[in-house]
């Protein structure tokens, strides 16, 4: 999606800046690749307001089996 503000893409996590008005929601896609095969954890995914701490969201990470 393309609906961010701003990205920044490290090595082993990304940040994502955006706007969202009350009560909407949107939906970020990210692709990444296995270097090895075996078994890996997706993180979880979390989200917070800028300013307010009262506002967060989290999504819970899970686990992937890539075979060769």
């Amino acid at each position: 999606a393309s609906n961010y503000t701003y990205q920044d893409i490290r090595d082993d996590l990304i940040y994502t800046y955006f706007d969202l008005s009350n009560g909407s929601t949107t939906d970020f896609y990210f692709r990444a690749s296995a270097a090895y095969s075996g078994n890996f954890v997706v993180p979880a995914i979390y989200v917070q307001a800028m300013y307010d701490d009262s506002i967060k969201a989290v999504s819970p990470g899970f686990k992937v089996n890539m075979l060769n």
